[in-house]
């Protein structure tokens, strides 16, 4: 990792996400990976915000964490996934292309959000759209979950790991973080939604 992509990580994460998420992901960047506590120590911030901060960058899947052995958890900066949103205008306008504006703005509210749940996020595009829209008329569910399902087919997009279900069913104390696995054949699988009217 050389000086000069360590400070273009630094400049995308303080723009997109603040001078907290920034002082963490780049801590991470430049230590790799480390457990909670050494990184409140060393960044000199609070648990909270360091809490926070590494939900944010785990959301937008710029962090990763492991599990130990020894029930410690390991957060560890994916700086290539960093640098990738500088692309983001990229994949947007690819998607608009391809997918008109519904594409574009369902890729749009993933970049800006990251993980989000399929219903979620056909509401939030299907209600933009109809902002947009003359008086009276509004978008229809049905259309945006069918571009988001083209989506999906040509691995626009994919589905966020679970939790392991063997996890679930372990007696015990629970573990420090959740398991998440998903296999191959589930990434692009899209859930049935049942869309009536306007609401879910």
């Amino acid at each position: 990792m050389t000086q000069a992509e360590i400070k273009l990580c630094s400049l995308l994460l303080q723009e997109h996400f603040g001078e907290i998420v920034e002082k963490i992901g780049v801590h991470l960047i430049r230590t790799g990976s480390q457990p909670l506590r050494v990184i409140v120590h060393d960044t000199k911030t609070s648990l909270d915000q360091v809490k926070k901060a590494l939900c944010v960058l785990i959301q937008h899947n710029l962090v990763t964490y492991q599990v130990h052995r020894r029930g410690t958890v390991e957060y560890e900066a994916q700086c290539s996934r960093v640098l990738r949103m500088l692309r983001y205008p990229r994949y947007i306008y690819t998607a608009k292309t391809l997918y008109s504006d519904t594409g574009e703005l369902i890729v749009e509210e993933l970049l800006l959000n990251g993980k989000m749940t399929m219903s979620a996020l056909v509401k939030r595009v299907a209600d933009r759209l109809t902002e947009t829209m003359e008086d009276g008329k509004t978008m229809d569910y049905a259309e945006v979950s069918s571009t988001f399902v083209r989506l999906a087919d040509t691995h626009f997009v994919q589905r966020c790991p679970l939790v392991s279900p063997a996890e679930n069913a372990e007696p015990g104390p629970p573990q420090p973080a959740p398991t998440l696995v998903i296999s191959e054949k589930d990434m692009y699988l899209v859930p049935k939604l049942s869309l009536i009217g306007e609401e879910f």
